[in-house]
């Protein structure tokens, strides 16, 4: 195990179709190898088939260029 992928289901309306994506890749040496672009997508096309999650989002800091490139497009 390199890191780990999560879903947070947040909405103060209960609305199960939104779902935070979290993703943290901890070994240095996994980093930069597509492991977690795999992670996430694997966790949303579970989401999406298995929890009817039809919306993702994210918090990432403005200087964590590696996940904005991960998540942009």
């Amino acid at each position: 195990m390199v890191g780990d992928v999560n879903l947070f289901f947040n909405d103060q309306d209960n609305d199960l179709s939104v779902a935070e994506i979290e993703i943290m890749i901890a070994e240095p040496r996994a980093r930069g190898r597509g492991m977690g672009k795999e992670g996430v997508g694997m966790m949303m096309h579970y989401a999406v088939d298995n929890l009817g999650v039809r919306r993702f989002y994210c918090k990432i800091s403005e200087d964590n260029e590696a996940s904005l490139r991960m998540f942009e497009g």
